[in-house]
């Protein structure tokens, strides 16, 4: 049997606003997006609920000083419509939409991976 040579120490952290994240010389990381509005990673990476973005391939000769813009969208704002929808002139009014918009729950899960040796 083989002798191990590394250990590997896992962290896991949250992006719940607009910020950036910093890799901070893991050996690889990965994104996932746990809320329910997009986020957007870089400047044109969309990470849509549900989906995950980052490098599966550690190596202990990289370490990794990564950073990525998070931003998201802005899901929940009101939008601007006209009273009966445009049929008779009146002032304009806010609102969300028909249906229920849940509330916006923005979360990027972050995990990142540190290798060192025995």
């Amino acid at each position: 049997m083989m002798k191990p040579k590394y250990k590997r120490i896992t962290e896991q952290d949250a992006i719940l606003q607009n910020e950036t994240f910093k890799a901070n010389g893991c050996h690889c990381w990965f994104l996932y997006n746990a809320g329910n509005t997009n986020a957007t990673i870089g400047t044109s990476h969309v990470l849509k609920p549900g989906e995950g973005f980052g490098f599966d391939n550690e190596n202990p000769d990289i370490v990794d000083y990564s950073e990525l813009s998070v931003l998201f969208d802005k899901a929940n704002d009101p939008i601007t419509v006209a009273p009966g929808a445009g049929a008779v002139p009146g002032p304009f009014l806010y609102t969300f939409g028909v249906d229920p918009v849940p509330d916006k729950n923005n979360k990027i899960v972050v995990y990142r991976s540190l290798l060192s040796e025995l």
